[in-house]
């Protein structure tokens, strides 16, 4: 599949239904300090999503849809299920949320002075 731009984006996130927004809003009420491709313990989402209008199956089914569009991953981690956006499903979240997350990893090394 082709990578939207940046305008498509927009247009597809202004249609997006509250349910997917809640869903990667999540994300930052889990983790305000979140890098990307953070992730979040199946659990952990559905703990922030509590309060939602919608009920669990309805957000779990929203979660797998996320994850068959590319927007979101899963993985397991020993006994947790986990969730983390794709590099398009963070490209969503920023149109979503107005909010940048920094990039993973460490600091460069810095330049030895020696030999």
């Amino acid at each position: 599949m082709a990578e939207p731009t940046d305008e498509q984006l927009r247009e597809y996130a202004a249609k997006l239904p509250k349910l997917y927004r809640e869903i990667f809003e999540a994300f930052y009420h889990a983790f305000p300090e979140r890098r990307q491709h953070d992730a979040l313990t199946r659990e952990s989402l559905l703990s922030q999503l509590d309060s939602s209008e919608y009920d669990m199956a309805e957000i779990l089914e929203g979660v797998g849809l996320l994850i068959e569009g590319g927007f979101l991953k899963s993985s397991e981690l020993g006994t947790f299920r986990l969730v983390r956006p794709s590099a398009l499903g963070e490209r969503l979240m920023e149109v979503l949320t107005g909010k940048v997350a920094p990039k993973r990893g460490a600091p460069p090394l810095p330049v030895p002075t020696w030999g």
